[in-house]
């Protein structure tokens, strides 16, 4: 019923994150309705004034029927104790450094009943998930436990979110097909810059998805307008585009190690009972299967379903592709 926003960034900062704070606001207040509220952390007592902002924050809108949108853009680093810390600046003998531990402020996040959606603009961003919160909460992070993310401009994390959810403003959407779209937006921006040396280098990262709930098979959080103006809003079944050109959906490449040796007929029923199997798992492909020390069997499938998994044993993540298996002249998955 509610939808209510925090946008926080520093008050003093080095890489110039304040237009595109802007943009995002903008776009979540106007098309979608949604109650937004920035918070400029400030460089004095920044852990007090920042705990002190989430805690009204929460006492004001907490409810059953709410949704927390969570978003930071600035620093981040892991600590010796691999704990996420937030700087305002790079330079940390600057005089107006600050910094603080975010898993601490997080904490009264954990007494909300409301469900709490993270979209985190920083390096070494998906450090910070921590233990599930009482309410269900996700995940968008723009970069991995230790790595960079793009600062601002065409190839940031907080660009294609924009134009993302522009784009998407009169649709319904969950935050796994967002995180998807997201991969798809990036994936079209130019990849290479010029580093001050002359050479190339890539500056796109790919956004980490993850949920925190103790169910064992958790929903995705769905977005959809809260604006009174008209036109009709549009439930997302197929996977949509930013631009007008149709878009290859990127998929994921898994690893599955087993534990007994696999033979050749069992590898046969499996792809088959993969292709005969309702839903989702239609989309699943088996890419090939290896003997060695143990089988190894890599399959390929869409990376809303991967978002979903929980933890497997002897699964691995190998990368993400967009097209099927070009040695076998597969045409590419839908």
């Amino acid at each position: 019923r509610t939808v209510n926003v925090l946008l926080l960034r520093w008050e003093y900062e080095d890489l110039g994150v304040g237009s595109e704070v802007e943009a995002l606001a903008q776009v979540l207040d106007r098309d979608y309705g949604f109650q937004v509220q920035q918070c400029q952390i400030p460089v004095e007592r920044p852990i007090r004034k920042l705990t002190q902002t989430i805690s009204n924050w929460v006492d004001d809108h907490d409810s059953e029927h709410n949704l927390f949108i969570l978003y930071y853009a600035g620093h981040g680093v892991i600590d010796e104790g691999r704990q996420v810390v937030w700087r305002n600046l790079r330079n940390v003998k600057h005089e107006r450094f600050a910094e603080l531990k975010w898993n601490g402020c997080e904490d009264i996040l954990h007494e909300a009943v409301s469900d709490t959606l993270f979209l985190l603009d920083c390096c070494c961003a998906a450090g910070s998930a921590s233990r599930p919160l009482k309410g269900f909460s996700e995940t968008i992070a723009a970069s991995g436990f230790e790595s960079l993310a793009p600062p601002p401009g065409p190839h940031s994390f907080t660009n294609a979110l924009t134009r993302v959810l522009r784009k998407w403003r009169r649709t319904q959407f969950s935050v796994v097909r967002l995180h998807n779209e997201l991969l798809v937006a990036l994936k079209e921006m130019p990849p290479e810059q010029i580093s001050s040396d002359g050479s190339l280098f890539e500056w796109r990262r790919t956004p980490v998805h993850y949920i925190r709930s103790n169910d064992r098979c958790p929903p995705s959080v769905v977005v959809s307008s809260l604006a009174t103006e008209g036109g009709e809003v549009v439930v997302i079944h197929e996977e949509p585009t930013v631009n007008s050109q149709p878009a290859v959906s990127p998929r994921v490449i898994l690893s599955l190690i087993l534990t007994e040796d696999l033979r050749l007929d069992d590898a046969v029923a499996c792809r088959r009972w993969l292709s005969a199997f309702p839903l989702h798992t239609k989309t699943i492909h088996v890419e090939g299967v290896y003997h060695g020390l143990s089988t190894v069997v890599m399959i390929s499938l869409p990376v809303p379903i991967w978002d979903h998994l929980e933890n497997i044993p002897g699964c691995n993540f190998v990368c993400f592709t967009t097209s099927g298996n070009l040695l076998l002249k597969e045409p590419v998955p839908d």
